[in-house]
């Protein structure tokens, strides 16, 4: 690798989610565009997967980056594939649907 310095693939669980400064993080949503604005995360870049391989590259390295897809697999992909590259990269486990069936559970807002 030409000076870059592998990362390790971190996750966060859905309830951490809700607690933490996301603006701390570049947010990247990989679903479709399309989602109805209720289910976006506020100040998340849209890059969906079938997009991600040609624009992944122009994602940041100046904070860490938080990857979500709709069930977690996508964004563990492209997560390990990021950390590989240097990037500070954390995934949600479970991905939306894991974080919004947890906030109807706990009645979260």
């Amino acid at each position: 690798m030409s000076g870059e310095k592998e990362m390790e693939l971190k996750f966060m669980e859905p309830a951490e989610l809700g607690e933490k400064e996301l603006s701390a993080y570049t947010v990247v949503d990989m679903r479709e565009e399309g989602v109805p604005p209720e289910l976006q995360l506020q100040g998340a870049v849209n890059i969906p997967f079938s997009r991600w391989f040609a624009e992944a590259d122009a994602i940041p390295m100046d904070k860490p980056v938080l990857l979500v897809c709709q069930i977690g697999k996508l964004s563990r992909l492209a997560g390990e594939i990021m950390a590989e590259k240097g990037y500070d990269v954390t995934t949600l486990n479970g991905g939306f649907a894991a974080y919004y069936a947890m906030k109807k559970r706990t009645g979260r807002q």
